[in-house]
This record gives C-alpha cells, sequence and structure tokens, in this order.
C-alpha cells in the first residue's frame, strides 16, 4: 500500500507541474524503487502537495482505516476512528485510542477528556479546527483499556502514514501510550513538557487528558504548563 500511495503521490506532483497525465503515467511505470516511506525525503515530497491532492490523499487513508480488520479490535467495534481536523495543519495531536464516545460518533476526543482537550487549546488561542486529531489505534479497546503491542503495530503504519501526508511541524502526543509508540520513550512522567525533534518534527510529550481528568489536582496544573509550552512553540514555528 505504501507504493500506492508513493505513485499517486509522483502522479500528482507531475500533473501540477503541468506534465500530460500520460506522461505522468509512463513515469509511473518506468519507476525505480523508492526509499522508505517513512524518510524525511518522502515527507519533504509530500510537503510539495497542493492542498486538494493532500486532502484526496487523506480520504484514501480514511477510507482504508473506516475497513480496516488488521487486528481482532474490528470484532466489537461500533466505528473506527480515523482521525479528524485540518489535513494542512502545522499541528498534530496524538492519543491513545477511542473511548466509548469516539466509538459511537467516529470521531477522536468528543468526551470528557475531548471537552477538556478542547478547553486546554482555547486557552491558549487555539481551534480544533486548526489541528489534525487522532489516536495510536483506530478501534476502542474494551473497557477502554490500554492497547496491546500487536494492537499498536496492526495501526501504527496509518498513524506513520497519517503524519507523512499531513507533514506537521509540531506533533502533541498525548500520554504513555501515544509517546511509547511514536517516539519509544516510556516514561511519560520524564519526557513531558519537552521538546524532542526528530527529523524537522518537533514532538512535546504531555498527560492524557483522561488521566488529568483522574487526577485534577495534581496534573491539571502540569498539563497546562505544557500547554503554555506549546503556545510559544506554535507561535514560532506556524
Amino acid at each position: 500500500m505504501y507504493d500506492k500511495i508513493d505513485r499517486i503521490i509522483d502522479e500528482i506532483l507531475l500533473i501540477q507541474k503541468g506534465e500530460p497525465f500520460l506522461s505522468a503515467l509512463e513515469k509511473r511505470i518506468d519507476r525505480v524503487p523508492r526509499i522508505e516511506s517513512g524518510s524525511e525525503k518522502n515527507r519533504a515530497r509530500i510537503g510539495r502537495l497542493e492542498t486538494s491532492s493532500r486532502e484526496s490523499l487523506m480520504r484514501m487513508l480514511e477510507r482504508e482505516i473506516l475497513e480496516c480488520k488488521n487486528c481482532p479490535l474490528h470484532f466489537n467495534r461500533t466505528k473506527a476512528v480515523p482521525g479528524i481536523g485540518n489535513y494542512n495543519a502545522k499541528l498534530m495531536i496524538i492519543g491513545e485510542g477511542p473511548g466509548k464516545d469516539e466509538d459511537i460518533q467516529g470521531k477522536p476526543f468528543v468526551g470528557r477528556a475531548g471537552k477538556l482537550l478542547t478547553q486546554l487549546l482555547s486557552e491558549i488561542g487555539i481551534s480544533r479546527e486548526e489541528v489534525y486529531i487522532t489516536n495510536v489505534v483506530k478501534c476502542r479497546p474494551p473497557d477502554n483499556r490500554v492497547p496491546e503491542e500487536s494492537e499498536i503495530e496492526a495501526c501504527k503504519g496509518y498513524l506513520k502514514r497519517q503524519i507523512e501526508i499531513i507533514n506537521p511541524k509540531i506533533i502533541l502526543l498525548l500520554g504513555a501510550t501515544a509517546l511509547r509508540a511514536v517516539i519509544g520513550e516510556k516514561s511519560i512522567t520524564k519526557v513531558r513538557g519537552e521538546e524532542i525533534e526528530i527529523d524537522g518534527i518537533i514532538y512535546l510529550p504531555t498527560f492524557h487528558p483522561a488521566a488529568v481528568l483522574r487526577d485534577e489536582n495534581n496534573k491539571l496544573p502540569l498539563i497546562r504548563e505544557d500547554f503554555r509550552k506549546l503556545k510559544e512553540l506554535y507561535e514560532r514555528l506556524a
């Protein structure tokens, strides 16, 4: 599937440059093997896509996620939850997985944790419409348990491609699962609020809003502190 996405990107870029479709198709046929899709070079290619082309790629990916049966989570889902927001966002937000409300609506962060996330963004002058929001796993784990490693691996390719297509400048990682899945760090308490730059993207880890709701007295001031750092970072880079 990565090769298919690569070929479509190449064709779109050629057509945007004014080359006729058949010429683009000939170059597709003669195409040499590409480097791994997660590379900085590949993100640079995607970064040149026009808004309409990026939207087409994301819509195609979202349809694939909605039909996904890569792990047992699909058996009990009401709806898969690909993500929502601005496909040209400078800020991408990644959480753990859908909860009950998200499973029903097919949208991420629409329950109590989502309301807190919206409030925290509003406090620093950022609307949900400006950002793209998704999760590590796209289907709800039973009883909202932490996703298993096999479930994370089954969804990791989708998340990787979302990051590549959107090509954000900043990624806010909400909670330990997102932190571990995306950059491999296990302790959210050790690195929360720290800027971590990898391949031209700055990652900012913080607590998951659901964890904050379970311990508001201690964690709400800390996540607000991290969101103030996010505001500074957003204003600097976006």
